[in-house]
């Protein structure tokens, strides 16, 4: 499963600060912070894995689908999203033009100040601001967003958009209401992707692929791969 962290603030727009649930409890100013994946190495599958639906990213390395792609795959499967929603998906990525991508986008870029002169603590330095970007989508009516922070590459040069999905703690379900009280140990919650909900997969999907190129090409792939199966 991608990374997942319990996290507090009291707007969308705050940076969200670590939360210690076995000490604390839940207010409703928790929500889940999920970098969620859609793909895992086909080398590295397992049982939970769709491991007979696979695809080439663009690096030429085979990949199967995996928590996002294949609640994708699912929903087509059983009929709740149509093959027109994919193919529409499949479209709007493609016809994104590769400087509109958010890792090329003229909105999307790293700002640097210019460097004053500044002396602290009798040490002379220059210091500079960096500004990174971030975009917040809200999806659907029950304060759920994707939002989108933007970084240099660790080992590369350019841009690397990465998506979180965030949901209130209130859309988890556990044994017992969360808001009120601290977590149990080794207590789990579930979030459920359902009918209902589905259109947050979809839109998950066309946020990916407008990433940037690789996210764009993975989109294309796994669009097609999953029209291929059901």
């Amino acid at each position: 499963m991608g990374k997942i962290r319990i996290k507090k603030r009291s707007d969308i727009f705050e940076y969200g600060a670590p939360f210690a649930s076995r000490r604390d409890p839940f207010t409703d100013k928790n929500y889940v912070e999920w970098q969620i994946s859609y793909d895992k190495p086909a080398k590295d599958a397992d049982d939970a894995d769709l491991g007979s639906v696979g695809f080439r990213n663009g690096k030429g390395e085979s990949k199967v689908l995996h928590e996002l792609s294949a609640y994708l795959f699912y929903f087509a499967k059983w009929g709740v999203l149509k093959e027109q929603e994919l193919r529409d998906i499949k479209s709007s990525a493609e016809k994104i033009p590769a400087s509109d991508l958010l890792a090329e986008h003229p909105d999307c870029r790293v700002r640097r100040t210019d460097p004053v002169e500044k002396h602290i603590n009798g040490l002379r330095f220059d210091t500079l601001k960096v500004e990174y970007p971030q975009l917040v989508r809200r999806i659907g009516k029950d304060g759920m967003i994707a939002e989108i922070t933007i970084r240099e590459k660790q080992r590369a040069v350019g841009l690397q958009p990465m998506l979180y999905f965030c949901l209130p703690i209130a859309a988890l379900s556990a044994g017992r209401p969360l808001i009120g009280r601290r977590a149990d140990e080794k207590e789990c919650a579930q979030f459920v992707f359902d009918q209902s909900n589905c259109f947050v997969v979809a839109e998950l999907m066309r946020i990916f692929g407008m990433l940037s190129e690789s996210h764009r090409h993975d989109v294309v792939a796994i669009i097609d791969a999953v029209l291929q199966s059901v």
